[in-house]
């Protein structure tokens, strides 16, 4: 969807070499990853490193990717500047070769960094609402006395939503609203208690 105009543009070539001609860095995919000293043909990052090393770079990247059932040849991985390789099951370290682009792909685009133009925007941040959380521990405080809740249970109730809370971290519109579910249980309590 959307992708005629790469279609379009892409270029096919007889050999590696002559793909990568005019690039400055040629950045291969590998399936193996060791730390012998040896073995420095397979060295390689992850994703997230590469996206880190090449963000400050400027110049033509060359992301060479192999087939799925053998990957890049010995000659074509000795083509390359920098490995990356990601992590995966030791059962099944190759992945299919649209996922392994997809994700090389992402980290290159996130390294972009958010102010990107081109970039759907990251994440909003949510601001912490400490509080709007007491006044909600408070007001469910009291609400557990209006139920009846057993009042030596009260205080470890209050303090597993603090917990839950905190792991959840909502933002002030969400104490609003669960503020306001709060108010409304409450009012429908008491008119029933009084009809």
């Amino acid at each position: 969807m959307g992708g005629l105009a790469l279609l379009d543009g892409a270029g096919r070539y007889d050999s590696l070499a002559e793909a990568t001609a005019d690039a400055d860095l040629v950045v291969g995919t590998t399936d193996l990853v060791t730390g012998r000293s040896t073995a420095y043909l397979r060295r390689s990052v992850p994703p997230e490193r590469l996206g880190e090393m090449i963000r400050p770079f400027v110049g033509r990247v060359a992301v060479v990717f192999g087939p799925e059932d053998n990957g890049l040849t010995k000659p074509e991985l000795r083509r390359c500047d920098l490995l990356v390789h990601v992590p995966a099951r030791r059962d099944f370290p190759t992945l299919n070769l649209s996922h392994a682009a997809a994700i090389v792909l992402y980290a290159l685009h996130r390294s972009r960094g958010t102010d990107d133009p081109a970039s759907t925007p990251a994440p909003e941040e949510i601001a912490l609402d400490g509080k709007g959380k007491e006044i909600f521990l408070e007001k469910l405080g009291e609400m557990l006395e209006e139920t009846g809740y057993p009042r030596h249970k009260r205080a470890g109730m209050v303090l597993l939503f603090r917990r839950v809370l905190g792991r959840a971290a909502p933002g002030e519109s969400e104490y609003r609203m669960m503020l306001g579910l709060l108010k409304t249980t409450r009012r429908a309590m008491r008119k029933g208690r009084g009809s």
